[in-house]
């Protein structure tokens, strides 16, 4: 039996072109998903990033500069459910403004659902810092 080399190469051809598609069109819209996730869950090296839901959800304020900040007070107060520490150095989270009140500390380079603490919703004010570890 002899097949000529056009009637294979066309539903080849075809076939190549529907697969490479179809690729495309996957990688597009996987691009598109990753790039949303990775956008919500973006906290910049040296910053401190809180979310108002868990699971670096919802509106977000990002820190950056070392010392007491009256920050989440000001932006969401009361609200924060979840933190990246994206820092070098340990970071304090206190229940009132000024660094006042009940505090947890986040070791660098950490993320946390603040219900882990029992400091969901209670953050008002934050204190970044250049120490290692957080103390014993």
């Amino acid at each position: 039996m002899h097949v000529r080399p056009r009637r294979l190469i066309v539903p080849l051809a075809a076939a190549l072109v529907a697969l490479v598609a179809l690729v495309a069109v996957n990688s597009l819209a996987g691009t598109s998903g990753a790039a949303t996730h990775a956008k919500r869950d973006a906290c910049h090296p040296g910053h401190l990033c809180v979310w108002a839901k868990p699971n670096a959800g919802g509106a977000k304020v990002s820190l950056s500069k070392s010392g007491v900040s009256n920050e989440l007070a000001n932006k969401m107060n009361n609200k924060a459910s979840s933190a990246i520490n994206n820092r070098e150095g340990a970071i304090f989270l206190y229940d009132r403004r000024d660094g006042n009140g009940d505090q947890i500390c986040m070791e660098p380079l950490s993320k946390a659902n603040l219900s882990m603490f029992n400091f969901d919703n209670k953050a008002s004010s934050s204190k970044l810092t250049n120490r290692n570890h957080c103390p014993v």
